[in-house]
C-alpha cells in the first residue's frame, strides 16, 4: 500500500477557483472569509473550509473549549462516491495541523471552532457527533443552529484514520 500524503494548505479565491498560494496569503474577498483552506490527499482536494476570525461575543456553556474560537464560515466536499466526506472535512479542520496553521496565521491560540447551519431539521447530520450543538434557534426556514467543537490532537492522517474507521466502512454503526 501506497502512503497517503495530507495537507491542509491555504488557498486565495473563492470555491470555485482553488489555486494553490503561498501560506502567508491573507484573503479577505470571500465575504469577510480571513483564511481559506484546502485539504488534499495525495494532491487532490477534496474539500475546503473558510475562516474568520470573529468578534461575537458568543455565550458558551461551561464544558465548551477553553480559549478564543475561530468562526468557520463555510465547509465543503467536491463530488465523490466517498461516503460521508464531509465528516472527513470536520474532522480535518479539528485537526492539530490546522489549529497550528490557524493560530500562526492569527497569531492567537484558538481553542475551539464555533459554526451555523441552516436547516429544516432540529438538528444537521452533517455537524452531528463531530460538533455539539450549542443554540437551537427558529428561523423562517427551520433552524438556525450553532455548533462548536474543540480543536483536537490528531494530526491530519490520524483525522483521516478515525475517519476510515467510523465513517467510511461499508456497513457503519448507526
Amino acid at each position: 500500500m501506497t502512503p497517503i500524503f495530507f495537507t491542509a494548505e491555504i488557498v486565495g479565491g473563492f470555491a470555485g477557483n482553488l489555486r494553490r498560494e503561498n501560506i502567508h496569503r491573507h484573503d479577505d474577498r470571500a465575504g469577510g472569509v480571513n483564511v481559506s483552506l484546502a485539504f488534499t490527499i495525495d494532491g487532490k482536494i477534496f474539500g475546503k473550509a473558510d475562516f474568520a476570525r470573529t468578534t461575537f461575543q458568543w455565550k458558551f456553556p461551561e464544558d465548551a473549549p477553553p480559549g478564543a474560537m475561530i468562526y468557520l464560515m463555510s465547509d465543503l466536499v467536491l463530488p465523490s462516491a466517498a461516503p460521508r466526506l464531509s465528516k472527513l472535512v470536520l474532522l480535518c479542520l479539528l485537526s492539530s495541523d490546522v489549529k497550528q496553521i490557524l493560530d500562526l496565521h492569527f497569531a492567537e491560540d484558538f481553542g475551539g471552532v464555533a459554526t451555523t447551519a441552516f436547516s429544516a431539521h432540529p438538528e444537521s447530520m452533517k455537524y452531528r457527533g463531530v460538533f455539539k450543538l450549542h443554540k437551537r434557534l427558529p428561523d423562517a426556514t427551520g433552524y438556525r443552529l450553532n455548533y462548536c467543537a474543540p480543536f483536537s490532537r490528531r494530526p491530519l492522517a490520524q483525522a483521516f484514520a478515525f475517519w476510515l474507521k467510523k465513517y467510511a466502512a461499508s456497513n457503519p454503526e448507526p
